[in-house]
Order: C-alpha cells, then structure tokens, then sequence
C-alpha cells in the first residue's frame, strides 16, 4: 500500500476519515509545498517523540524501561475552504495535491477538508496534534 493517500470529507463527518488519534495534523494552502513544510512537519514529529519518552503514567520509569515508542503519522491537510484565502478550485487543488507525490522526501499522505477553523479541525481530527506555523 502507498504511503500517500487523499481523503476528502466535510467537517460535519469525521467518520469516514481513517486518521488515527495520536497522529499529526499540519493544515495549510501548501501552494507551493516547500521545505519549509516538510521541516516543520519533521520537527515537530522530533517533539511529540520526545514529548512520548518523557511521560510516565506514575507507575514505571521511562529511563530505566525499555522504551517502545511508536512514531505518529503525519497528515498535511489542504482545507478546501480556506479563512482567510477563500475557497480553492478543483484544477488548484489537484495541482496542490500533485505535489506531495512527487516530494523529495518520498510520496506524503494529504488530505482534503472543508474545515476553516481550529475548533472545526479539532472535531474532524480528534485525538490529533496539529502543527501550526506561519510563512504569510
């Protein structure tokens, strides 16, 4: 199976993404994706990883425990309407999904939304961390 894969929902559904909890959300226009994105992505992965192997659940002492630390995945989600750039036609947005497929890092997994808002990403994402960076 490809690494890469699109989805496209609505906020109001969040039953018919296969995102799992836990995983990483970097929303953006990503017109054009650049390395920015992608080393933003990968430090914040670094943080959520070293964030893991820091917790302890009061019980078990995470330095001296072996420690099996399973990665989160990393999502990059295009919202299709936008807050403050509008809604993105149909030619644009398979040119912008275009784009993670042929990523010098390998193909990257890309998912559409209709989510505008924080408060409605959280809903269609739940259980999810969301990378926020700014380049505008």
């Amino acid at each position: 199976s490809s690494s890469s894969s699109s989805s496209s929902s609505s906020s109001s559904s969040s039953s018919s993404l296969c995102i799992p909890r836990g995983s990483l959300i970097l929303p953006g226009s990503f017109n054009p994706l650049h390395k920015g994105h992608i080393g933003l992505a990968k430090a914040a992965l670094r943080a959520v990883i070293a964030e893991r192997e820091n917790c302890t659940d009061g019980k078990i002492d995470n330095k001296s425990a072996e420690k099996k630390i399973k990665a989160p995945l990393v999502f990059y989600e295009i919202s299709v309407q936008n807050a403050d750039k509008g809604s993105v036609g149909l030619m644009d947005l398979e040119k912008r999904r275009a784009q993670f497929s042929v990523s010098p890092d390998g193909p990257l997994p890309c998912v559409f939304s209709t989510a505008k808002l924080f408060s409605e990403k959280a809903v269609l994402f739940p259980g999810c961390w969301f990378v926020v960076g700014a380049d505008t």
